[in-house]
C-alpha cells in the first residue's frame, strides 16, 4: 500500500482517494472510545456503533490524526452532496444504505446495485466527488 500523505503534501486526485479509504479503514478497525461530546461528522453521518469490531490492525497516532483530519475537517466542509457522500461512504466500506455492517472496500458492482445505478455512473459519481475534494484540499492548502 502507498504512504498516506499529510494535507499539505496531496498533489493529485489519487492522494486524495488513499487519505479516504486509509480515513475508513481506520475507523473501521479502531472501537469508538470517544467523549460524548465529540464532534466527528463522519461518525455522525454512518451512525453507527463500532465498539464490537475486533482491532485487527495497529495505527500509529499519525494514522488517528490523518483519519481524524478526513472525518472532522474534510467530511464536514467538503462541497459534496449527501447522495455521493451516502456513495463515498458504501464504498469505503461504512454501513450505509440497506448494508447495516461495516466491510471492506466494496466493488463497484455491489455499489452499482445498492444505488440501483451502472457501475460507470457510480464510478463517475465518485470520479466527480474525488476532483471536488481535491479542488476543496488544494484550496485549504494555499
Amino acid at each position: 500500500m502507498r504512504e498516506v500523505k499529510d494535507t499539505k503534501d496531496i498533489c493529485k486526485i489519487e492522494d486524495v482517494e488513499m487519505r479516504i479509504y486509509h480515513s475508513f479503514r481506520v475507523y473501521r478497525r479502531l472501537p469508538f472510545d470517544a467523549p460524548k461530546d465529540y464532534a466527528c461528522y463522519l461518525g455522525r453521518f454512518i451512525k453507527t456503533d463500532v465498539n464490537d469490531i475486533q482491532e485487527h490492525e495497529r495505527f500509529i497516532g499519525r494514522d488517528i490524526a490523518l483519519a481524524e483530519e478526513v472525518g472532522v475537517e474534510w467530511w464536514h466542509d467538503m462541497p459534496v452532496d449527501i447522495e455521493d457522500k451516502t456513495l463515498i461512504c458504501f464504498r469505503c466500506g461504512a454501513p450505509a444504505g440497506t448494508a447495516g455492517y461495516w466491510s471492506g472496500v466494496r466493488s463497484w458492482k455491489i455499489v452499482a446495485a445498492e444505488f440501483h445505478i451502472h457501475r460507470n455512473t457510480a464510478k463517475n459519481r465518485w470520479n466527480t466527488a474525488m476532483k471536488a475534494i481535491f479542488e476543496y484540499v488544494c484550496r485549504k492548502n494555499c
